[in-house]
């Protein structure tokens, strides 16, 4: 999928699997994040921002300094967050 088709139709694409919640498509997400389309990468970085995880940080940091990806902001915030809330969940149910 990643360089083929028309963006529109990748974009659905990649909106599909992210419907799927199959984690296993992440790395494939954080892929598409990085394309130079802003239709695909913003898809997927929608999708990372509703199903990334801690897994993901790294790449959406990587994205999101080097300024070519509007949306990689937005999806590492959801996904820090996310973490963190985690984090924070484990903390207080171990005391």
């Amino acid at each position: 999928m990643a360089g083929q088709g028309d963006p529109k139709s990748r974009a659905a694409a990649i909106n599909a699997l992210a419907q799927r919640h199959d984690q296993t498509v992440l790395p494939a997400l954080l892929n598409y994040a990085g394309e130079p389309d802003p239709e695909v990468s913003a898809a997927a970085c929608a999708a990372l921002a509703k199903l990334g995880t801690d897994s993901e940080l790294e790449g959406l940091i990587r994205l999101v300094l080097a300024g070519k990806t509007p949306g990689a902001v937005a999806a590492l915030q959801a996904v820090a967050t996310r973490a963190h809330d985690k984090s924070a969940a484990a903390q207080n149910s171990s005391h």
